[in-house]
């Protein structure tokens, strides 16, 4: 008993600073880009999951790197803010701009559109998405509605 738990004793102690060594190193997580050991990996937001996505992560660096606005891994919106941020301006151009009538301000906005379309080009699900959002809006619905009424000209 008490003889085996004292010859124990040194190892016991020679273990110690190993496990206080591991224990530190736990704050570190493996960043799936780089495969580093870093502090600061963290989950990538998402706009709507389909699944578990708490293994889709990045360390700080690597996302200042990828500069996209969807998961590298399972391809969902990832910047659920900025998205939505670019709806709320697009209907507000949308607004200013169809108002003076001038053709060539809303073929910009056109334009700002398909770039849009070719950023998300493979993954037609938030094109779509992003779409319903737009023509959701109370504003932008109650423009097209005037606008088809009216007849306004930038509605050709």
């Amino acid at each position: 008993g008490l003889e085996a738990t004292i010859s124990a004793a040194p190892e016991f102690f020679r273990l110690v600073p190993k496990l206080q060594a591991k224990q530190n190193n736990e704050t570190k997580i493996e960043c799936p880009i780089c495969f580093e050991e870093k502090e600061d990996v963290q989950q990538i937001p998402h706009w709507k999951s389909h699944g578990d996505v708490s293994e889709h992560k990045m360390c700080s660096e690597c996302a200042k790197r990828y500069q996209k606005k969807i998961c590298p891994f399972c391809q969902e919106v990832s910047l659920k803010e900025d998205i939505l941020a670019c709806i709320e301006d697009f209907v507000q151009q949308v607004k200013s701009r169809s108002s003076n009538g001038d053709p060539n301000e809303l073929a910009a906005l056109l334009e700002r559109w398909q770039f849009f379309e070719m950023e998300y080009g493979d993954n037609p699900k938030v094109i779509y998405r992003v779409a319903m959002l737009v023509l959701r809006d109370p504003e932008f619905k109650n423009m097209l509605k005037s606008g088809v009424r009216s007849k306004m000209p930038w509605m050709r």
